[in-house]
C-alpha cells in the first residue's frame, strides 16, 4: 500500500553531507547542577581549547576553529569584540579565554558537540525524541547544517507523519506530555509535517484527562493550541459519525444482502445482518480511535464475509481512513 502524505508548506532545503549511516556519536549527559556555581563540563572541557561557552551552569572549553568550520553563526560570533565579564550578556573572558554565555540547553549543546569534537563517546543507537529535538534546535539555531539534516533524518524515523507511520503513535506518544512537546517543537522549528498526527494522538489519548497529565499538557500548550485540540476532536467525531454507517459491514438494515454461502452454512448477508441490526460495538470502536480501527479493518479484515464483500469492506475502510487523515489539517486548524 502506498504511503499517503499530507500537503504541508515547503520546508527549507538542507544539505545532506551527513546521513544516518555516517559515524555520529551521542552520549547521555547529566542535567545541569542545581547550584549557581559554574563547573567544567565532564566531557567537553579541553584544557587547550581557545574558546569558552557557558551554558546553564556548565563551562564548555572548545576549539573555535572546528566550530567555525561547521557553523556560520559560530564563525561570526568568534569575531565579535572581546570585553566584559561572563554574565554581562555579550562576549567576555574566563580564565583568560574568550567566553560567551548561551541561553541554550546544556544537555542538547553537549550532544551536538559529541558529533563535532573528539572524545571517547559511545556510538548512537536509538535516540529519543527529546534528545533529537534538542539537537535539532541547537543545529538549526547555529546553522550547523549537516547535523541539522542528520537530526531531521532521525526525527523522520522516530516521529509519525504518514498513515504508514500510524503504528508508531502508541509507542512514541505513550505519554500525553510527549505529544504536547512534539507539537511545540514542530511549531518552533517549522516542521509542520509532524503536527497532524501529534494533535490527533493527543486528542484521542486515553490518559489526556488524567489530572496529572492534563495539568502538564495544559502548561505546555498555549491557549490557541488547546482550542485546536478540542475543536479537532469534535470535528473528527462529527465526520466519523456521519460516515461510519456507510461502511458495508455497518450498513443500514434492509440493504441488499449478499447470498454467497459461507462455510458455516449461512449466507454472507445473513451473517452480516447482526452487524446491521446492532452496530453499537463496532461504531464505538471506530469512534474511540478512528484511524487505528479503520487501519485494523484494512490490514486484518473480517472473516465473516465472502471474498467480494471483504474487499468491499477493505476499500471503504481505507477510503474513509485516507480522507480522515488528509482532513486532520482542517480538523485541527493547522
Amino acid at each position: 500500500m502506498s504511503t499517503l502524505t499530507l500537503q504541508v508548506p515547503q520546508l527549507r532545503r538542507m544539505p545532506s553531507e551527513l546521513s544516518m549511516s555516517d559515524s555520529a556519536t551521542v552520549v547521555d549527559h547529566e542535567p545541569s547542577p542545581p547550584q549557581s556555581k559554574l563547573v567544567k563540563h565532564p566531557v567537553h572541557y579541553y584544557p587547550d581549547g581557545n574558546f569558552i561557552f557557558v551554558v546553564e551552569n556548565y563551562i564548555f572549553r572548545v576549539y573555535k576553529g572546528l566550530l567555525a568550520q561547521r557553523s556560520e553563526v559560530m564563525h561570526d560570533l568568534f569575531n565579535l569584540p572581546q570585553d566584559g565579564k561572563v554574565g554581562d550578556g555579550d562576549q567576555a573572558f574566563l580564565d583568560g579565554v574568550p567566553a560567551v554565555t548561551l541561553e541554550d540547553s546544556a544537555e542538547a549543546f553537549a550532544n551536538v558537540l559529541d558529533i563535532i569534537l573528539p572524545g571517547k563517546i559511545r556510538p548512537i543507537e536509538s535516540p529519543s525524541f527529546d534528545k533529537l529535538a534538542g539537537m535539532y534546535r541547537i543545529s538549526d539555531k547555529y546553522l550547523i547544517n549537516d547535523i541539522r539534516q542528520w537530526a531531521l533524518s532521525w526525527l523522520n524515523e522516530v516521529l509519525p507523519s504518514t498513515l504508514d507511520d500510524l503504528w508508531k503513535v502508541p509507542k512514541v506518544y505513550a505519554e500525553p506530555a510527549t505529544a504536547a512537546r512534539a507539537i511545540r517543537f514542530a511549531q518552533e522549528v517549522d516542521l509542520p509535517q509532524f503536527l497532524p498526527l501529534a494533535f490527533y494522538a493527543l486528542a484521542y489519548h486515553r490518559d489526556l484527562y488524567d489530572p496529572e497529565n492534563f495539568d502538564v499538557v495544559w502548561r505546555t500548550l498555549p491557549r490557541y493550541d488547546q482550542l485546536r485540540l478540542h475543536r479537532g476532536r469534535r470535528r473528527m467525531q462529527e465526520e466519523v459519525l456521519s460516515r461510519v454507517c456507510s461502511l458495508p459491514d455497518l450498513g443500514l438494515q434492509g440493504r441488499q444482502a449478499c447470498a454467497t454461502p459461507l462455510v458455516n452454512g449461512q449466507t454472507c448477508g445473513k451473517t452480516r445482518q447482526k452487524g446491521w441490526t446492532d452496530p453499537k460495538d463496532l461504531i464505538v470502536r471506530v469512534c474511540k480511535l478512528p484511524l487505528e480501527e479503520l487501519s485494523r479493518r484494512v490490514t486484518h479484515p473480517t472473516n465473516k464475509c465472502c471474498t467480494k464483500c471483504t474487499l468491499e469492506v477493505i476499500d471503504h475502510a481505507n477510503l474513509l481512513r485516507e480522507e480522515l487523515f488528509v482532513n486532520l489539517v482542517e480538523f485541527f486548524w493547522l
